[in-house]
């Protein structure tokens, strides 16, 4: 439902907030460790990507990435996947994901995993990583988006959002109903009785 995808994505981002302040009291322990300085795995591009990348880059590398690992997603939980084998998939993935990524943005494909950091950031007094959030929540979002609608519209496999279950087939239903209804096909005889 609509409630539950709100309340998933609001606990997600709390959990972010969380991990970061938590990681960053873990950092402290470190000696030498500035904020400032060392950051605490945020994303970033341009002066703030870790091999400097542009924000193009970033916005293409955030997309794509994302994209690949939500398909990876819906693959390996479909109906059709072997059971019980999601999360060799989908961490392998996210391995590969993370690789590519983390050169470029520091790899976000998830807002939450952005928000965290960059709060925490904000509040010790490093704004960069706030100022920059917003290619973190956009790029991972029309991802997201553009995987639900090529698994869905290209591949023909189906998704499950939180309005409901939507497939290739109950788009082309209607079609396919006012089809067979203007075309009647010839009874084929009956063979032995």
């Amino acid at each position: 439902s609509v409630k539950d995808a709100v309340m998933y994505i609001v606990v997600q981002c709390i959990g972010a907030i969380i991990g970061a302040e938590l990681l960053f009291w873990i950092a402290l322990g470190l000696p030498g460790y500035k904020i400032g300085i060392n950051g605490l795995g945020q994303n970033g591009f341009d002066a703030f990507s870790p091999g400097l990348f542009t924000l193009q880059a970033g916005l293409v590398a955030e997309v794509v990435l994302t994209f690949f690992f939500l398909l990876a997603i819906f693959g390996a939980t479909s109906k059709e996947a072997p059971k019980g084998f999601a999360g060799i998939g989908i961490g392998f993935s996210l391995f590969i994901v993370h690789l590519v990524g983390i050169p470029v943005t520091g790899t976000s494909v998830n807002p939450a995993r952005s928000l965290g950091p960059a709060l925490v950031l904000a509040a010790n007094g490093s704004w960069n990583a706030l100022n920059q959030l917003w290619l973190f929540w956009l790029a991972p979002i029309f991802g997201a988006i553009l995987a639900a609608a090529v698994w869905v519209l290209v591949l023909g496999w189906q998704v499950e959002d939180a309005l409901g279950l939507v497939s290739i087939a109950s788009l082309k239903a209607p079609i396919e109903r006012h089809v067979v209804s203007r075309t009647r096909l010839p009874r084929r005889p009956r063979v032995g009785r």
